[in-house]
C-alpha cells in the first residue's frame, strides 16, 4: 500500500488534510500551498481611502466617548457583528477597518515560528528524533498516553472560510440604500472580503527563514520561473514543497518518489519557520547572523524535481499539473 504522510505543527497539534495520501503525491501537485498561508507573516495593509457622508453623531452621548472605549466596544464584537455596525456611520466604519483587517490577520501566518514536522505513518516508537519531548511522544502515540491522537486533531481554519462567509453576510444584506449605492458598495466588499494580496504585497520580495538553525532562502531561488512569484507565494513549487521536502520523518523510507535520498529523515524537521518580506528580514540581521542556504535549497529542489520529472520541460509540467486541475491561485483564496 505504500506509506502515508502528514502535515503536523506539534506545538499547536493541528494538521493539513493530507492525511492518507502518499508523500510522492502530495509534494508535487500544489497541494502544500497551504504552509504558505501558515507561515507567511502578514504585512497590516494601508488605511482604506473609501470617503462617505455619515449621518451627523455630535449629539449621541456614544460619540462623546474615548476612541479607546469605542475600540474595547468592538473588541466585544465577533466580526460579523463589528461589519454590521461600521457599515451605520462613518466614524464606525474608521474604527471597524482596524478590527476587520486584525480578524484576517489572525488566520494568518499561524503556524509561523512553531516546530514542524511531516509525519509517515511506519514511524516506529523509538525512531522519534533526539529532541523529542514525552509531551510531543504523547502526541504520536495516544495508546500509550492520554495525549491527543493527530489523526483527529483539527485542521487549521484557513483564511477563505472568513472571507467566503463574509461574503455571503454581505449578500444577504438587503439594504435599498446600499443597493442605490454599487461603486461604493464594490469597494466595501474588497475591504471586507479582502484578497490575500493585500496582506501579501507583491511587489515586495519574500524570504522564507528557518528560525531554528538562522537560514534564509530567497523565492528567487526556488521558482521554476521569476513570473510564477506573486509575494510569499509562487506557482507550481515554492516555499510549502521546499519546507515539506526537508521537514519529513519516518523509520521508513518509502516516499513514492524516484529520488529517495534521505527524504525520510528531513534535515529541518521539528524545526520553526516563517516567511516574511526581505526588508523585514534585513532588520532582523542587523541583529543576528544569518546563513542564505538558498542556493543549496535550490539545487536539492532540483534534483527531487528532476528525478521525477526529468523529460519534461518547464511548460510541459505546468501543462501536466493545469491538466490534473491543479490552479496556480493560492490555496486559501479558494472557497471552502
Amino acid at each position: 500500500m505504500g506509506q502515508y504522510w502528514i502535515l503536523c505543527c506539534l506545538d499547536t497539534r493541528e494538521h493539513l488534510p493530507t492525511g492518507g495520501i502518499k508523500l510522492g503525491e502530495f509534494l508535487f501537485d500544489c497541494s502544500t500551498g497551504h504552509m504558505t498561508d501558515l507561515l507567511a507573516v502578514p504585512v497590516p495593509p494601508k488605511r482604506s481611502s473609501l470617503k462617505f457622508k455619515s449621518a451627523a453623531t455630535s449629539h449621541s452621548p456614544f460619540f462623546k466617548l474615548p476612541a479607546e472605549i469605542h475600540d474595547l466596544v468592538f473588541e466585544k464584537l465577533d466580526i460579523f457583528d463589528v461589519v454590521a455596525l461600521s457599515l451605520t456611520n462613518g466614524y464606525l466604519f474608521n474604527i471597524a477597518e482596524r478590527h476587520i483587517n486584525a480578524a484576517y490577520m489572525s488566520l494568518l501566518g499561524q503556524w509561523a515560528g512553531k516546530r514542524l514536522m511531516c509525519i509517515g505513518d511506519y514511524l516506529e516508537v523509538g525512531d522519534e528524533p533526539s529532541w523529542f519531548s514525552d509531551e510531543d511522544k504523547r502526541l504520536l502515540y495516544p495508546k500509550n498516553a492520554n495525549g491527543g491522537d493527530i489523526s483527529t486533531t483539527y485542521s487549521v481554519k484557513l483564511f477563505s472560510g472568513l472571507v467566503y462567509q463574509m461574503r455571503n453576510h454581505l449578500e444577504r444584506m438587503n439594504d435599498p440604500l446600499l443597493a442605490k449605492k454599487e461603486q461604493w458598495v464594490n469597494r466595501l466588499r474588497e475591504i471586507i472580503c479582502p484578497p490575500l494580496k493585500t496582506f501579501y504585497p507583491e511587489n515586495q520580495p519574500w524570504v522564507l527563514r528557518n528560525l531554528t538553525t538562522k537560514e534564509f532562502v530567497h523565492a528567487e531561488a526556488i521558482a521554476l520561473k521569476k513570473e510564477h512569484i506573486h509575494g510569499p507565494d509562487i506557482d507550481f513549487r515554492g516555499f510549502g514543497e521546499l519546507v515539506v521536502s526537508r521537514i519529513c520523518w519516518s523509520s521508513d523510507p518509502s516516499v513514492s518518489m524516484k529520488n529517495t535520498t534521505r527524504i525520510h529523515r528531513g534535515k529541518w524537521t521539528g524545526h520553526r519557520f516563517d516567511i516574511t518580506t526581505l526588508a523585514r528580514h534585513e532588520l532582523d540581521m542587523k541583529k543576528d547572523t544569518w546563513k542564505d542556504v538558498s542556493e543549496e535549497a535550490k539545487r536539492e529542489l532540483h534534483m527531487i524535481w528532476y528525478s521525477e520529472f526529468s523529460h519534461e520541460t518547464v511548460e510541459q509540467f505546468e501543462a501536466m499539473l493545469n491538466n490534473w486541475n491543479v490552479k496556480t491561485v493560492r490555496r486559501a483564496e479558494a472557497p471552502l
